[in-house]
């Protein structure tokens, strides 16, 4: 078969096969998302089931692979569990998973903001179950910024 022909050959399948099945060349085409943000009232809920509620400046982070680890110093210490025994002036250790990309009009439960040098943020924290002095946020997306404790809990 000459070239030419093969060519056209070709984009000729392939246009046959994108007619009969979008989701060939963009698999975001015709489906709806499975995953929807989550109300505010279960944001609430987990940071009033955090085990640490602090104000932390972030000293350091350091990215590894798909994971965020950040040293911050507690600069205030609003609440935290009877096992813990943390003050203003210690450093505490984080890490989370690092938010993935998304197509544009994704939605989905807020991704954990990306701390930074030298911010200053209230955190929701838990500990890492198994490992010595690690914390993780507690509360997705609403891990850092401002409280949604304060709104009223659902009802079942």
């Amino acid at each position: 078969m000459p070239p030419l022909v093969r060519t056209t050959a070709t984009r000729l399948a392939l246009a046959t096969l994108l007619s009969l099945n979008p989701l060939a060349l963009n698999p975001w085409v015709g489906t709806t998302a499975a995953r929807a943000e989550l109300p505010p009232a279960v944001y609430a809920e987990e940071q009033r089931r955090a085990e640490v509620v602090a104000v932390l400046r972030v000293i350091s982070t350091r990215r590894q692979q798909d994971t965020l680890r950040v040293q911050a110093r507690i600069q205030t210490l609003k609440r935290q569990s009877n096992a813990l025994h943390l003050h203003a002036g210690q450093t505490i250790q984080l890490r989370y998973a690092l938010p993935t990309p998304h197509p544009q009009g994704w939605v989905g439960p807020s991704p954990i903001p990306v701390l930074k040098q030298g911010e200053e943020v209230t955190a929701w924290l838990n500990r890492e179950t198994g490992s010595q002095g690690w914390f993780h946020p507690a509360a997705g997306g609403r891990s850092f910024g401002p409280s949604m404790e304060d709104l009223p809990q659902e009802q079942p």
